[in-house]
């Protein structure tokens, strides 16, 4: 479980970062 926590604590990092260089190319 614990993995399984930590893989989508990644996932998240990974979707906040390509919105953050999504908004940046916008920009």
């Amino acid at each position: 479980v614990a993995k399984i926590k930590g893989d989508e604590r990644e996932d998240l990092k990974v979707l906040a970062t390509g919105v953050a260089a999504a908004l940046a190319a916008r920009k």
